[in-house]
């Protein structure tokens, strides 16, 4: 069983378990804050030992200087290492707009936060995007797979059209 350190004053929030030969590796959300990306090992899947931190929210200006929510964790093509997929709030949009982003790591212990790359954000052709309707933006909690050569991902997020929160919907 895994309980994270300090239990109590910090809570275990999402996780996400990845085998890499005979360990296993568990990331998990820290609560309330959501600054950070705990990780710990295992072999047996009951004794846990705690590793350094995988995430942590960015300076101000990245697009996670708010909070990390949800991430996934996923093996690159031909064994060159990991991509971590993860939702980033920022302080420009008040924590009110969700991004996806990604960190890459050779050996899941240490990441490196893709900066070069544009954060994934709703197509407004499709999806909400505006915080000023709903006073937020759903574009989160990732989940890739691999398919050939190509990544595909869930993503939750609520469409441009339709019923607002909380109003009924129209026949």
């Amino acid at each position: 069983m895994y309980t994270p350190r300090g239990f109590g004053a910090s809570e275990l929030g999402d996780i996400e378990i990845v085998p890499n030969g005979d360990d296993l590796h568990l990331f998990h959300l820290t609560l309330p804050s959501h600054d950070v990306v705990q990780h710990a090992v295992s072999q047996d899947g009951l004794s846990w030992a705690p590793r350094p931190a995988a995430l942590r929210t960015g300076d101000p200006g990245d697009v996670d200087d708010d909070q990390i929510w949800t991430m996934s964790v996923i093996a690159r093509p031909e064994g060159a290492g990991y991509v971590m997929f993860y939702t980033a709030l920022t302080t420009r949009d008040n924590g009110c707009v969700q991004r996806v982003a990604a960190a890459t790591s050779d050996d899941l212990i240490r990441w490196t936060k893709q900066e070069q790359l544009v954060a994934i954000e709703a197509d407004r052709r499709w999806y909400e995007h505006d915080p000023a309707t709903t006073g937020t933006v759903s574009w989160r909690d990732p989940k890739p797979i691999r398919i050939g050569e190509r990544f595909v991902a869930t993503i939750c997020a609520r469409e441009n059209r339709g019923p607002r929160p909380g109003e009924a919907a129209s026949d």
